[in-house]
């Protein structure tokens, strides 16, 4: 098969909904049709192509015995392949698009074509980027806020994030990180520390725990933790999991050295409150 493969918009539209989608994380099928909002007959010709153009694929749930039993049919899930992916970086503007950028550069003077149209393909699939980051934010599961990621992460500061790897996944790493050093931040300077010590102690007292015990568990709780999280990026920037550069890395340890900090220091304070307490 040539390269690139002959692909269609309403294809290109459901190459984009699988953004992020890799078999790791794969979507129901049900939910992709739901997404992709196309005829029956235009979306599943569109599997069928990109399926034999090896830029997506489909697997089945493993089937659970009392599901067998009933007969029933197993899930179906579909995610995009490495190929798919690269596709999608390449040649993955639609002929709308094309159009739009082809009207700019035929009524620009010749020895500007150049520059004008790198300019307006960068700030397209930049934008495109970005809109997909706030989208996979507020799926994310480690985004317990009720508010929109567009209202806590705002878009200037989510473009500079994106400018260290230009890789979608690895920003949303890098902006969940960012998001629990603020909070560990937060903890450290705001945190009402007499009012958390007094609940403890109140509730080491009403349940027959040592304050000892129930202090360790506060206050290590949250440092050890921060720990785990910390060991995790690390396993993602050394597994390929995300673009590991000199930028992406110099940004972890800064946000990684502040949250583990900002825990130790909450630790030592809340320690301090309750044996003041206790003293008194």
């Amino acid at each position: 098969m040539s390269y690139p493969p002959p692909v269609s918009d309403d294809e290109k539209k459901m190459l984009h909904l699988l953004r992020g989608r890799e078999l790791s994380n794969p979507i129901e099928w049900s939910q992709f049709e739901m997404s992709a909002d196309l005829p029956p007959s235009i979306f599943l010709d569109g599997i069928a192509h990109l399926v034999a153009g090896r830029l997506i694929d489909t697997a089945q749930a493993r089937q659970g015995f009392l599901k067998t039993i009933l007969g029933k049919e197993p899930d179906q899930y579909v995610f995009i392949t490495h190929a798919g992916k690269n596709y999608l970086e390449e040649y993955g503007h639609t002929t709308a698009a094309e159009d739009a950028r082809e009207s700019v550069l035929n009524e620009t003077p010749e020895d500007r074509r150049n520059t004008i149209e790198t300019e307006i393909m960068f700030e397209v699939g930049k934008k495109t980027k970005v809109d997909r980051i706030y989208k996979l934010l507020n799926e994310h599961p480690g985004n317990i806020s009720r508010k929109k990621a567009e209202f806590l992460v705002e878009r200037e500061a989510l473009e500079e994030i994106l400018d260290l790897s230009g890789d979608i996944d690895t920003t949303v790493v890098l902006v969940m990180l960012k998001r629990e050093a603020f909070i560990a931040e937060g903890m450290e300077n705001k945190a009402p520390f007499d009012k958390i010590a007094r609940g403890l102690i109140e509730y080491a007292n009403d349940n027959r725990f040592s304050i000892e015990e129930i202090t360790e568990k506060e206050t290590d709780g949250y440092v050890e933790a921060a720990k785990t999280y910390a060991d995790n990026i690390v396993q993602m920037l050394n597994n390929g999991q995300m673009v590991a550069n000199e930028a992406v890395r110099q940004y972890c340890t800064e946000q990684l050295t502040t949250m583990l900090g900002s825990w130790q220091i909450y630790r030592l304070r809340l320690q301090k409150a309750i044996s003041d307490q206790i003293d008194e």
